[in-house]
């Protein structure tokens, strides 16, 4: 609970220091999948025999806001995320799915984020784990146009039963897609050249 009130308060003072204009409200969507490994399975499903999962995937969800209106120097956003894995080993399948308010950096193409969330569920049905979860991300971006950026992900989550128990802990390596949405034309300008937008659409005009 502790750790949740300084994440809160983190958020709020972020949101404090960076702000916006009334017009200027840049947000993204990210959406993809990949692999995931996953250990001690037990801590959070009793039932299973094993303790590893053989194989297992990931598919992460983001909804984030960018803190200040430069699309250059470090940026700073918040960020709603979901993340759904699945996995199986001997014993049966399993998923897990953790809904996560994030804190991200961004300084070029490389983003690094952290959460902290109480609310981890064992399928998309929501049916609530008593566990808590801590993610670690980071990001390599590959813009394709100012709207649009391809990227490399990988995240490490560890779950942790709210009661005594080891700590399931997850890592996933996937790609995904990012969509940007409510640049003006100078934001736009500003993240191509930041940003490296080159080929197939030509250099920016200078």
């Amino acid at each position: 609970m502790k750790s949740l009130h300084l994440v809160s308060l983190i958020l709020l003072l972020t949101g404090t220091v960076f702000s916006k204009s009334a017009d200027a409200n840049v947000f993204y969507f990210e959406f993809g999948g990949g692999l995931a490994q996953g250990s001690s399975i037990q801590s959070v499903y009793p039932t299973s025999l094993q303790k590893n999962w053989d194989s297992a995937y990931s598919i992460p969800l983001t909804l984030g806001y960018q803190l200040q209106e430069s699309q250059s120097g470090i940026l700073f956003s918040l960020a709603g995320q979901a993340r759904y894995v699945g996995g199986t080993n001997a014993s049966g399948s399993y998923t897990l799915l953790t809904t996560t308010p994030m804190l991200r950096m961004e300084l070029w193409k490389l983003v690094l984020g952290a959460g902290y969330t109480p609310w981890v569920w064992q399928s998309i049905e929501f049916k609530k784990l008593q566990a808590k979860a801590l993610t670690f991300e980071a990001q390599i971006l590959f813009p394709i146009t100012p709207e649009i950026d391809f990227g490399l992900q990988a995240a490490r989550q560890q779950i942790t039963p709210n009661e005594s128990g080891s700590t399931l802990v997850t890592m996933e390596y996937g790609a995904f897609f990012r969509l940007n949405f409510g640049m003006s034309d100078t934001q736009a300008t500003q993240r191509r050249k930041y940003k490296g937008w080159r080929y197939p659409y030509g250099n920016p005009k200078r």
